[in-house]
């Protein structure tokens, strides 16, 4: 049975706000590498929205708020190296893209909303990097270069593969969309395009060896197989059925996936690396704790054993102390709350909540993983972005319980 969108939902006029959509953009693929500067050209649009939807305000947004009040407001009185327009970005953007998230669900209430911005933001954030792979896959072969010199750049500087793994931490997590039997057409269209989104990001995180993209395929996986939805046991069986596969062709040499895997640079990174070695993530974490232990006003430029926590809540630590810290734990832990709320709650469509679970699970993962404010700070503004729409889509989601149901079938 064929259930259209618009059956239960209002239709989407995204033309009334074509300023932000042309912004947005260009952040998302970080135009001439000035998204902090054009960031700021949402921040007057924000506030004369806001005037009008003086609601939208919540608690979320309250935290957001002084949590980047406080962390600017520390970095600038401590004297940080950063540019003041960055360190200005972070007490602006981070509400402002809030706002618009949740600003957007409010005004058009519909899963073709979500769908839209969800991707929307995954095809773009990860186009240009994916370009950039496929240069350096000409120039230089195959995984022979882990740093990706980004194409739109000035110059020949290159980025890390750490970084620009980050831009594809979406589409790694969108496979299994393709294993739910969609009731709508927009839905099968938007999984052909979860796909291609998929391969293209499977290409370049092995291109680039980078050890976070394949977490995220994992972690992805498992959250599809928990997730409540009608014949739960048929999808797991579905899904680990195709995992499943993946190991036998890869322990059979199939291909020759085996011989090719393990002569590569991400064979060499994967098990080359020992959890308690100097210099991997658990050691760089226990020192960090430690040491916000110690200096709870922050210790940057005391510490010396790594540059960065490698943690977005260690690494705000680590930078200012734990008076920013406090709100933006308050935030985070709000926010995996209603992520897991939503993802289970069988009033939406199992399509729609495993989106929000992709998101969710890149987001975390990259979180646990990278130094966020310093190094990957558009992962966090496109966070508050996404928790603003979850918000949205759990106050003002409408959906009809027949058509949701069909959703979740296969």
């Amino acid at each position: 049975m064929r259930t259209s969108l618009q059956d239960n939902s209002l239709s989407i006029s995204f033309k009334t706000e074509p300023f932000f959509l042309i912004i947005y953009c260009l952040i998302l693929m970080n135009f001439y590498n000035a998204s902090v500067y054009i960031s700021y050209s949402l921040v007057p649009f924000a506030i004369l929205a806001f005037k009008k939807n003086p609601h939208l305000f919540d608690y979320n947004l309250f935290f957001i708020l002084l949590f980047s009040f406080l962390y600017s407001l520390v970095l600038l009185v401590k004297g940080s190296d950063r540019s003041l327009p960055l360190v200005l970005g972070y007490f602006f953007f981070p509400p402002v893209f809030y706002f618009l998230g949740k600003l957007y669900i409010s005004k058009y209430p519909s899963t073709t909303t979500v769908y839209y911005l969800l991707f929307f933001t995954c095809l773009l954030f990860s186009i240009l990097p994916f370009i950039s792979n496929l240069l350096s896959f000409f120039e230089n072969g195959f995984m022979q270069n882990r740093n990706i010199r980004m194409f739109w750049m000035q110059g020949d500087t290159a980025k890390a593969a750490t970084q620009v793994g980050s831009y594809f931490a979406f589409s790694m997590a969108m496979l299994p969309l393709i294993f739910i039997k969609n009731a709508w057409a927009e839905e099968r269209t938007l999984s052909f395009l979860a796909l291609g989104l998929f391969l293209a990001a499977l290409f370049s995180i092995l291109n680039m060896s980078n050890r976070t993209g394949l977490l995220i395929m994992v972690v992805g996986f498992l959250v599809f197989i928990i997730i409540p939805k009608e014949n739960r046991l048929w999808h797991s069986l579905l899904a680990a059925g195709f995992l499943l596969l993946v190991g036998i062709l890869y322990e059979t040499d199939t291909l020759s996936i085996k011989s090719w895997f393990e002569y590569s640079k991400l064979h060499d990174r994967i098990t080359g690396t020992s959890v308690d070695e100097e210099g991997s993530r658990i050691v760089i974490w226990k020192a960090n704790l430690t040491s916000l232990i110690h200096y709870p006003f922050g210790y940057a430029s005391l510490h010396s054993l790594s540059s960065y926590a490698h943690n977005l809540w260690l690494d705000v630590g680590r930078a200012t102390g734990i008076i920013p810290l406090i709100p933006l734990v308050v935030f985070t832990t709000t926010s995996i709350y209603k992520y897991g709320k939503f993802i289970f709650s069988l009033k939406f469509g199992a399509f729609l909540r495993f989106i929000i679970a992709a998101f969710g699970t890149a987001f975390f993962i990259t979180f646990s993983l990278e130094p966020i404010m310093e190094g990957y700070f558009i992962m966090f503004l496109l966070y508050c972005f996404y928790f603003g729409i979850l918000t949205g889509c759990d106050k003002y989601l409408k959906i009809n319980p027949s058509s949701s149901n069909l959703s979740q079938s296969i």
